[in-house]
């Protein structure tokens, strides 16, 4: 009724503070109602932490891999996304390292190569649809690398507000601090106090050492209207075989929740291209 991902995690902290019953923010994903989550309080919960959830499994198009990227507070808006995207359009939505639980792995390799694992075992082989929002991105696009090395199909890969690694990844023993800034614009030094400051300061660092490199496949890059980079590539088109740039009503966080309907739109009339395009 109009809530989002922070204040679902607000709800899961109140309710295990309240009651002493804790449940996997996660389990929201499988069933939003008060009846549902009574059931997982009761019963507990086996698939909540489960890396991949499934959307629309009966639908009849490549699937399309979407990693959403916010291991703060569970990503919801992946689930609105894959709705609209229509009955047809079966969705498989990646969590990031670090929301369900699991550990961080230190690079964006390393976050690829796992979850390629966790997708394979359900869904073997292509072809493959994959694409992510800001950190998400960046592990979809390396999980397309590591799949067409392998010899999978890969249509396109859609890369949402994520500007390209940066030549020259910066060495993991390199000092300094990473700061990020509040709503005011105020700026605060990272340091590990909770888990969302400890996961935060990892993908600092992963993103930070990321240099990517050449994916043969298309590219769909889209961008916010607001703040967006001058390119409309944002730096991409040196990886790409091909490419294409969009931009989209909203701001990086608007963009997936009041934009939601001409994002929806612009992916999927991205991977419809894509798919009737032979030569991609």
């Amino acid at each position: 009724i109009g809530g989002h991902s922070l204040l679902a995690a607000r709800f899961v902290d109140t309710i295990e503070r309240e009651t002493g019953l804790s449940v996997p923010l996660t389990v929201l994903f499988a069933d939003d109602t008060i009846d549902g989550l009574a059931k997982a309080l009761r019963d507990g919960a086996p698939d909540a932490n489960a890396p991949i959830v499934v959307v629309n499994a009966q639908g009849t198009r490549p699937p399309f891999v979407f990693l959403h990227g916010d291991f703060q507070a569970g990503g919801f808006y992946s689930r609105a996304l894959a709705r609209s995207l229509g009955a047809d359009q079966p969705t498989l939505i990646v969590h990031p390292h670090g929301l369900v639980g699991d550990a961080i792995p230190e690079t964006i390799e390393a976050m690829a190569t796992d979850r390629l694992r966790a997708l394979q075992a359900i869904r073997p082989t292509g072809p493959y649809v994959i694409g992510g929002h800001c950190n998400g991105a960046l592990v979809a696009f390396e999980m397309a690398r590591q799949l067409i090395s392998r010899g999978e199909s890969v249509p396109a890969v859609v890369l949402i507000e994520a500007r390209a690694p940066a030549p020259g990844a910066r060495s993991p023993d390199a000092g300094g601090a990473y700061v990020k800034f509040d709503a005011a614009g105020r700026p605060e030094v990272l340091v590990p106090r909770d888990r969302i400051s400890e996961a935060e300061l990892h993908y600092a660092r992963a993103i930070d050492r990321y240099e990517g490199g050449h994916c043969d496949g298309h590219l769909v890059i889209v961008q916010a209207q607001e703040l967006r980079d001058p390119a409309p590539d944002a730096g991409w088109s040196r990886f790409a075989r091909t490419w294409e740039g969009h931009i989209v009503p909203g701001g990086h966080v608007t963009l997936i929740t009041r934009h939601l309907a001409d994002l929806t739109r612009t992916v999927r009339d991205a991977i419809g291209r894509a798919l009737d395009d032979p030569a991609r």
